[in-house]
C-alpha cells in the first residue's frame, strides 16, 4: 500500500507552492502511518507453525539406524546376572526359579527395578548370541528385546527394529506384537504408520483390546466404539472394560461409567478380578477429574491416595503458581509398574490436564491409580 501517494493524491489541483504546504504535514503523516503499521507487524504475535509428522521415510531410516547402533548408554552398563541363569532357554528348572528360567528372572528381578533396565536389555543381546542357531528362540528372544526396549526404556526405534526382525522369522503372526509395533510407530511420530499396519492385519474388523486402546489414541473413537461393542457381546468383563476405555478417550463419560458397571455386575471370578479391580477404578478416576478446575487450588502440598494393581499407593503433588509443579509417588506395592511412576507425574506436569494422560501399555491400572489419586487430592483442595 502506497500511503504517500494516497495522500497526495488528494490534493490534485494544487499549485507547486500550495502543494508544499501540504507535502510536509502528509509526509509526516505517512511517516507516522507507516511506522504504525510496522510497529503493528513487529508485535503481532507470529504464528506457530504447526509440526509436521515424520515422513514414512524418516521413519524406516530412525529404525535402521537405531537397529544397526548401540545405546549411547552400552559401554557405561555392566552385564550383571546370575550364573545359574539358562540363557539358552533348554534347561527350565520347575517351578518359578528365577535364578534358573529366564521369563522369571526378568519378571521378578528386572521389571521392577529401574536400575536393572539397562543390564536387562544388555543380557537380551547376549540371549540373543546365545540362541543364534536355534530359529524358534531366537525368535521368542528378538520379541522380549522389543518388549523391553518398549516398556523399560520407551526406546520406540530399537523396539521397533526387534519387533520387525521377530515378524519377518514367524510364520504366525501374533496380535500383541502387531499392536505393540503400531504403538511404536505412532511414538515415531508417523500415525499413518500405525493405521496402516493396524488395518493390514485386519485390526479395524478384529475385537481385540489392545487394539481397541490404541485405536482411541490414534484419534479413532468412532471405531474403537464399535470394536468395543464387538468384544463386549462376547466378553462382558474384558469386552465392556475396552469399550468404556473408548468411551472415556472420547469424552462419553456418562456411557464410560454404564459400561464400568456393567465389568462390576460380572460375577467375581480369578478371570474377572482384574476387570473388576480397574472398572472401579476408572469411575473413580472419572468421577474424580470431573470438574476439576486448578485455577482453584491454593499453591501448596497435597497427598492422594489411590487404589493401585496389588495396593494403595500414595501421591505428594506440588502446586505452585497456580499449576501442578512436581507429582511424585512416594509410597506404591505394584510390582510391574514398567514405566508409569517416573512417566505418569511427569505427563502430569507437562500437560497440565489429567484427561490427557496416556497410560502406560501394561501398566494401565497403576497409571491410572497414579492420575485419579492427583486428580482426587487436588478436588479436595479447590476453593
Amino acid at each position: 500500500m502506497n500511503l504517500l501517494g494516497t495522500v497526495t493524491l488528494a490534493f490534485p489541483h494544487h499549485t507547486a507552492s500550495s502543494r508544499s504546504f501540504f507535502v510536509l504535514p502528509t509526509l509526516l503523516l505517512a511517516g507516522l502511518l507507516t511506522a504504525s503499521v510496522f510497529a503493528s507487524a513487529e508485535t503481532k504475535p507470529a504464528k506457530v507453525a504447526k509440526k509436521r509428522p515424520p515422513t514414512r521415510v524418516a521413519v524406516e531410516k530412525m529404525i535402521t539406524q537405531a537397529g544397526k547402533t548401540q545405546p549411547d548408554w552400552w559401554d557405561s552398563v555392566e552385564l550383571d546376572y546370575p550364573d545359574t541363569l539358562d540363557l539358552s532357554g533348554k534347561n527350565k528348572a520347575s517351578g518359578w526359579a528365577p535364578r534358573v528360567n529366564l521369563g522369571a528372572y526378568y519378571w521378578s528381578i528386572v521389571n521392577p527395578n529401574p536400575k536393572r533396565w539397562k543390564p536387562g536389555v544388555k543380557l537380551l543381546h547376549k540371549v540373543m548370541a546365545v540362541r543364534k542357531d536355534d530359529p524358534q528362540r531366537l525368535t521368542e528372544s528378538m520379541r522380549t528385546l522389543g518388549r523391553a526396549y518398549q516398556r523399560l526404556l520407551n526406546d520406540w526405534a530399537r523396539a521397533a527394529y526387534w519387533y520387525r526382525k521377530a515378524q519377518a522369522r514367524s510364520k504366525k503372526k501374533q496380535l500383541w506384537t502387531i499392536v505393540a509395533l503400531a504403538e511404536c510407530y505412532r511414538k515415531l511420530g508417523s500415525e499413518r504408520m500405525a493405521i496402516t499396519l493396524l488395518r493390514k492385519h485386519r485390526l479395524h474388523k478384529t475385537a481385540y483390546s489392545s487394539a481397541i486402546k490404541l485405536w482411541s489414541s490414534l484419534g479413532q473413537n468412532a471405531l474403537a466404539i464399535r470394536l468395543g461393542k464387538a468384544l463386549a457381546s462376547r466378553r462382558k468383563d474384558v469386552g465392556n472394560l475396552a469399550l468404556g476405555n473408548a468411551y472415556r478417550a472420547a469424552g462419553q463419560y456418562d456411557k464410560a461409567i454404564e459400561a464400568y458397571n456393567r465389568v462390576l455386575n460380572v460375577k467375581e471370578s480369578r478371570r474377572s478380578k482384574k476387570s473388576r479391580k480397574a472398572a472401579k477404578l476408572y469411575i473413580e478416576l472419572i468421577e474424580s477429574t470431573r470438574d476439576l478446575d486448578l485455577s482453584q487450588v491454593p499453591d501448596g502440598t497435597y497427598t492422594g491416595v489411590s487404589e493401585g494393581f496389588k495396593g494403595q499407593l500414595t501421591i505428594e503433588i506440588v502446586m505452585a503458581g497456580g499449576i501442578i509443579s512436581n507429582v511424585k509417588v512416594t509410597k506404591h506395592k505394584e510390582d510391574q509398574p514398567y514405566r508409569s511412576i517416573q512417566d505418569i507425574p511427569q505427563q502430569i506436569v507437562e500437560t497440565q490436564n489429567l484427561a490427557h494422560v496416556d497410560a502406560i501399555t501394561s501398566a494401565t491400572v497403576t497409571s491410572n491409580a497414579i492420575i485419579s489419586a492427583t486428580a482426587r487430592a487436588l478436588k479436595s483442595a479447590m476453593k
